[in-house]
């Protein structure tokens, strides 16, 4: 599984993980991260798999629906 670059966005990290399946097709996954106030938290597992026929696809599914969870997370902090 390879660890993509970080994205910034909201004040969270976004980071994928990509990897091929048995089907020849690419699954992706990603986590948020940030400095918190109390101290570095990272939320893992936070979408995904995510499957597509190409790497960077699978990896672009799975940032925007990242994206969507730091809205939510931004919209309601306390839930």
């Amino acid at each position: 599984m390879a660890r993509q670059q970080k994205i910034h966005y909201m004040g969270w990290d976004i980071v994928t993980f990509a990897y091929p399946d048995d089907q020849g097709k690419w699954q992706a996954t990603s986590e948020i991260e940030r400095d918190g106030v109390n101290g570095f938290e990272v939320l893992q597992g936070i979408g995904g798999p995510f499957v597509a026929a190409s790497k960077e696809r699978a990896i672009a599914v799975a940032y925007e629906d990242a994206k969507r969870k730091i809205d939510d997370i931004l919209a309601d902090p306390l839930h």
